[in-house]
């Protein structure tokens, strides 16, 4: 891929995306830490969610694309496999 402006959005864009659940959930976490969570969700849950998904195949692209250069690419999706894994994590032990 000789594209290196895209090159560099599908690296950092899972990242940044990863920060932003990560900012949500400590804001959840404070706002809900001393009552129990309301019945229906709010909007935490939403942009979870939103950019949970949205991460997979943005991940996904990254890989296949520097699939030929894997030992160039493989610590970028470390890391972005690595966010995405501590933000599934933290939710399931502070909201479950």
């Amino acid at each position: 891929m000789e594209n290196p402006a895209l090159e560099r959005s599908l690296a950092l864009a899972p990242i940044i995306m990863s920060v932003l659940v990560l900012a949500t959930l400590i804001h959840g976490i404070i706002v809900f830490h001393d009552r129990p969570l309301p019945a229906d969700e709010e909007w935490h849950a939403h942009i979870f969610q939103i950019l949970m998904v949205l991460q997979l195949p943005l991940i996904l692209a990254y890989f296949a694309i520097h699939l030929p250069s894997l030992r160039r690419s493989l610590p970028i999706v470390s890391v972005q496999v690595s966010f995405w894994l501590l933000n599934a994590v933290l939710c399931h032990h502070f909201f479950n």
